[in-house]
């Protein structure tokens, strides 16, 4: 972590060096969506499949509800676990819908509309994580092959569905690799703070990385590290108690 924060990049003013790395890093990144649509594909996310119609068909999946929410107008039955989703990702989600009704049926198309934004997410995730590794020192075709690799991983299978799995990858990895290429402690901690809760209201235990890189990052010495600890530990156990007696989703979920 100390190595790495060593060699922070500003993401505000690019050089003229880095702008070969940002065109490399979203061509990848465009690669990657390109990618996670085709997959979604081939795991038939698409109109009348068993895949949309019922829940865990792949791993625990929750795709079918996901997108009775997203298209539709379902409430969530896990809103605890997913507290904001809706309100961050609905309304982009019918946005594409509808565009895609410029190319195929409105059945057709609100279901390609959930798979591109799952895409365009976790491509941004993909984006920022080959940017990255390219300012770090990797070779560009190393990188290549270093995201093919990534692309091919079957846990990509349930990620590339229209569900919070793939969005939840692509947030975490913007999290993880902006604080590194941002020189400034200020903006790092404001966006890493923006990250909580936007990871956190898509699922709230995703909330715990930007809170932990917030704790890396923007306290540098051991002992307000430890104050931070002191006061987050109690109010942290305090909260997950709270949750964890009044909804019976979390209830349900930490028992089993």
């Amino acid at each position: 972590m100390q190595q790495a924060t060593a060699t922070t990049i500003s993401l505000e003013t690019p050089s003229a060096a880095e702008k070969p790395a940002i065109k490399a890093a979203i061509t990848i990144g465009l690669a990657g969506v390109m990618w996670f649509m085709a997959l979604s594909g081939w795991m038939k996310s698409v109109p009348g499949s068993v895949m949309v119609k019922r829940q865990n068909v792949l791993f625990n999946s929750d795709s079918s509800i996901w997108l009775d929410r997203m298209i539709g107008n379902a409430r969530s039955p896990e809103q605890m676990i997913h507290p904001l989703e809706i309100v961050f990702w609905r309304p982009p989600c019918r946005a594409l819908g509808r565009m895609m009704r410029l190319f195929a049926p409105a059945d057709e198309a609100a279901i390609l509309g959930a798979r591109l934004l799952v895409g365009l997410v976790y491509g941004a995730g993909v984006a920022f994580l080959a940017f990255l590794a390219l300012r770090l020192g990797v070779e560009l075709p190393e990188c290549v092959l270093l995201f093919i690799i990534y692309f091919l991983f079957t846990s990509n299978c349930t990620a590339a569905l229209p569900e919070h799995f793939g969005i939840s990858n692509g947030l975490l990895s913007v999290a993880f690799a902006a604080p590194i290429l941002l020189n400034s402690v200020t903006v790092a901690t404001i966006f890493l703070a923006a990250m909580g809760v936007v990871c956190g209201g898509t699922t709230i235990t995703n909330a715990l990385y930007p809170v932990a890189a917030i704790w890396q990052y923007s306290f540098r010495t051991m002992r307000s590290r430890m104050k931070v600890l002191a006061a987050a530990i109690p109010i942290g156990l305090a909260g997950f108690l709270f949750f964890f007696l009044t909804s019976y989703t979390i209830h349900h979920f930490v028992s089993g």
